[in-house]
């Protein structure tokens, strides 16, 4: 009798039975599960990122509508323009390093844009884009 006989035969004799195989507990990602994950993480990046805000920076004669202008356009635009100005400055660093502008290109593609999304004030509308 072989050592994995599952017969009762060999179960009495006090071999026992292999173990079953486990299933991997990480199925492999479908593309319906990459797109939900990667939905709900931007989700969670904007939540995050517009509900942070510095309250003793913020004006209190800001009127409601341009806080709502503020927050619902003026915000993304500052977060894709801080992502599109942060790819392109990876794009453009070795011809940046090569005349010596890393510095100033760094300033006007990220940190410029970044400055706007993350210390302006909420509703001031006058700065947005000036930093």
């Amino acid at each position: 009798m072989s050592e994995h006989d599952n017969s009762p035969a060999g179960l009495r004799k006090g071999l026992t039975a292999p173990l079953p195989c486990r299933q991997n507990p990480f199925p492999p990602m479908t593309t319906q599960g990459t797109k939900t994950r990667s939905l709900i993480t931007v989700a969670c990046v904007l939540a995050i990122m517009l509900s942070t805000t510095t309250p003793a920076l913020a004006s209190g004669t800001s009127d409601p509508a341009s806080m709502v202008v503020d927050v619902l356009v003026a915000r993304p635009i500052s977060f894709a323009a801080t992502v599109v100005g942060s790819a392109l400055f990876v794009v453009s660093l070795p011809f940046a390093a090569v005349s010596r502008s890393t510095k100033d290109t760094a300033e006007t593609l990220v940190a410029t844009p970044a400055r706007d999304l993350f210390t302006r004030p909420v509703g001031d509308l006058q700065d947005f884009m000036s930093y």
